[in-house]
């Protein structure tokens, strides 16, 4: 008899003759789907990709370039201080040796600290219009 767990990862093999079970893992080939968020030039930046497969899948850039100041690990994590603004296209792989690599084209802005200012974007906050009369009271 045999059963698979329901995230495909793992089958269980009984046999009957003699009492024993076997766990066998089985390989997934990599998948990787994500958008990482925009950054600003200055200041930190980390975002941890999804990346799923089994074994566990080691990512790299395979075109294109980061902006300078990130770094993108193997386990996926992206991370650094951008020291550039702009607007940078590249290319993601996720590989495991197991079917196709995966592969996400990534567009990530960068935008210029000077455009934010020193409190960072607050976008609009509105404004209050006052409708009536304002008078006076008292003696």
């Amino acid at each position: 008899m045999m059963a698979i767990t329901p995230d495909g990862t793992h089958a269980y093999v009984t046999m009957p003759d003699d009492r024993r079970v076997s766990v066998i893992a089985i390989d997934q080939a990599p998948t990787l789907i994500d958008t990482p968020p925009a950054g600003i030039e200055g200041q930190f930046y980390y975002h941890e990709l999804t990346i799923t497969g089994e074994p566990r899948p080691t990512i790299e850039v395979t075109a294109g370039a980061l902006p300078d100041g990130l770094v993108l690990t193997a386990d996926g994590f992206l991370t650094g201080v951008p020291n550039t603004a702009g607007r940078f296209e590249f290319t993601i792989t996720a590989s495991n040796g197991i079917g196709d690599d995966a592969t996400l084209p990534v567009v990530l802005e960068i935008t210029d600290t000077s455009s934010t200012g020193s409190l960072g974007s607050l976008g609009s906050l509105g404004s209050t219009e006052f409708a009536g009369s304002l008078g006076s009271s008292g003696s």
